[in-house]
């Protein structure tokens, strides 16, 4: 082909374009990638979404983890032909990380999608993850639907409805099941976990305790000591509700040494979070101060929120006279993140109450359950006038 400098000209014209407008475009459209051993931490903001990429050859098994602890997020992932390959939706007080997996379908540029569901007005900081990338073998298909049962058990039991806890009950069977086919003491223990949970939720805490301590024997076995932190403190909450508190308090302190032990700076928050609570729902309140106060600086550093809420509120119920004092800034935080309902209610009665002078809080916690007597106004009388406790 002869080559004329018409030709040269319209193919400089040509490149010209690209470089100009062609470049600057695909650029923009580039996601970032997700990477073997390089975690990602971001903020994300509520409602927000973030998505990444990353280049799989066909039959790969891939499992994905995001670490969303204060906030309820959805991960996806995504073929290349956008075709969804699992999806999950994880709480905001989850004790493990939100996961999700498959087997690669075919050579390409999988997408995985993280968003937060809380539309609020603040940050939330997250880390994700690739847990495992590796060639795929003849055990990783029911592997995968294991943990898609699993998944779909979280969603059903996130419904909060007995028909719910009925139907994720199943899910976390049938990922038993799974798990126990081709072998995967992991999976087997997980499974085990969510079933003890569903029990937990329905009140049978002993038929719950049963199967947590299934799943303990399992993550020691294997030396999963993450797993094991997390149902030690599903194990803890469990022996507390039955007013087992040694138990209870060996569980959450062992769980405690374990996340401390791995660094794990945000399983370490949620198992002070839980000890904190305890040690106020039981009136242990010179124990108290060793696990609320902490939580401070670590909510700050993972920018929840919710818990840096709670943590001004907690701590200074050991020190009920600055108790008017100590609930104001909860409360502004709460209202700047738009967080409402029984908790920021339960913080504005014990900051009225205090502010009367007629009643001096003894203990309060914006985060125990709504059955909790520590969500109750409780108050040691100082009979300045006739104000009765219902008035708070």
């Amino acid at each position: 082909m002869l080559i004329t400098s018409c030709n040269i000209r319209l193919l400089r014209l040509c490149l010209l374009y690209v470089l100009l407008f062609g470049l600057p475009a695909f650029a923009q459209t580039q996601l970032a990638a997700l990477k073997p051993g390089t975690p990602i931490t971001r903020e994300i903001a509520g409602g927000q979404k973030h998505e990444y990429q990353i280049l799989l050859v066909a039959n790969q098994y891939l499992r994905v983890a995001l670490d969303h602890y204060g906030f309820e997020a959805t991960l996806t992932l995504l073929a290349p032909d956008g075709q969804k390959l699992d999806e999950v939706e994880g709480g905001n007080n989850a004790l493990e990380a939100t996961t999700v997996s498959a087997l690669t379908p075919k050579l390409g540029t999988y997408r995985i999608v993280v968003q937060a569901r809380e539309k609020v007005a603040t940050n939330w900081r997250y880390e994700l993850k690739i847990a495992e990338l590796r060639a795929a073998n003849s055990a990783d298909a029911q592997r995968t639907a294991a943990l898609r049962s699993l998944n779909e058990g979280h969603q059903l039991r996130g419904e909060r409805t007995p028909e719910g806890r009925r139907a994720a009950l199943k899910k976390y069977e049938a990922a038993l099941q799974a798990s126990q086919n081709i072998k995967d003491r992991a999976g087997e223990a997980a499974a085990l976990n969510w079933i003890g949970r569903i029990h937990h939720d329905e009140n049978d805490r002993p038929k719950a305790i049963g199967f947590y301590e299934q799943a303990l024997a399992i993550r020691r076995e294997i030396g999963d000591r993450a797993g094991e932190a997390a149902t030690l403190v599903n194990y803890g909450g469990a022996q507390s509700g039955l007013n087992n508190e040694p138990k209870a308090v060996e569980a959450f302190q062992r769980a405690l040494q374990l996340r401390r032990e791995l660094s794990d700076r945000r399983g370490e928050a949620r198992v002070l979070s839980e000890l904190c609570t305890f040690s106020l729902n039981t009136r242990r309140f010179q124990e108290a101060p060793q696990y609320c106060e902490p939580l401070q600086p670590l909510a700050k550093e993972f920018g929840n929120q919710r818990l840096l809420a709670d943590t001004l509120v907690n701590p200074d119920v050991i020190k009920p006279t600055h108790a008017a004092t100590a609930r104001r800034p909860s409360l502004t935080i709460r209202k700047r993140s738009k967080f409402t309902g029984r908790s920021a209610t339960s913080a504005a009665k014990a900051a009225h109450c205090a502010a009367s002078e007629s009643l001096t809080p003894t203990w309060a916690n914006s985060s125990a359950p709504s059955n909790s007597p520590i969500r109750r106004c409780r108050w040691r009388a100082r009979p300045r006038t006739a104000r009765s406790k219902q008035d708070c």
